[in-house]
Formats: C-alpha cells, structure tokens, sequence
C-alpha cells in the first residue's frame, strides 16, 4: 500500500522500458532539475505529481534502451565491486594498525624490515 504522497508510475513497455525511466528520472531529480516540482509539508518533500507527469522524456529505441540499461547495471556492479574492495582493504588496514600497537607494545618490533612480516603474521590471527 502506498501513502498519500507516493506516485505509481506505470510505462508503457512498448514505448519505454522502466528501467530506463527509472535511470533517466533519476538523473533530472540528481541534477536538481525538480525542484521547481517540489513543496514541502512537514519537512517532507513532496513532487507535484501533475507537473511531474509533464517532463519531456527523450526516447530512443528499445533497443537503445536496452543497452543503455546494461550498460548502467554493469557500472552498478563494477561500482559495488569496488566499494567491497574498499572495505576489504579498509578492514585490512585497521589490522594491520592494531597489529602493529601490538607488536610495538609487546616488545616485537626491532626496527628492521622484517617487522613488516610480524605485523602481517598478527594481522592474519586477528581476521
């Protein structure tokens, strides 16, 4: 069930894949474009719907469509790819700080490079 102030927008398939409206309508709300559209209530932001139905809507070819919706979920998932990347060598980077408090405050350190390797080594038994 949807509340007072939510929309169902329901496009015609033969015309327009949703999808793409999703990603083209999005991209007008992130570069600002409906803020003319919009009031707000109760510090809730609402689009008015009868100006919203409005906009223009370049459509190309389904086919198009289609490949520009690829082409957004491939970026999607290089884009998740990389944020677990982060997080991986985030989580990596806050055990090998420990590791280190460790090996300094329990006397393991030495000053030479192969301080690096006892680092790692405590690094490991901690993840």
């Amino acid at each position: 069930m949807c509340a007072n102030f939510m929309q169902l927008m329901r496009p015609d398939p033969r015309c327009a894949l949703p999808r793409f409206l999703h990603l083209y309508l999005n991209h007008l709300h992130s570069r600002g474009d409906t803020l003319s559209m919009q009031k707000a209530s109760t510090n809730i932001r609402n689009i008015k719907a009868s100006e919203y139905v409005r906009l223009p809507v370049p459509l190309p070819s389904l086919g198009d469509q289609h490949r520009i919706v690829a082409q957004a979920a491939a970026v999607d998932a290089e884009a998740e790819g990389l944020k677990e990347a982060v997080a991986v060598a985030t989580r990596r980077g806050r055990a090998l700080r420990r590791a280190f408090l460790t090996a300094a405050f329990t006397g393991r350190l030495t000053g030479r490079s192969s301080d690096m390797d006892v680092a790692e080594e405590l690094a490991e038994a901690a993840s």
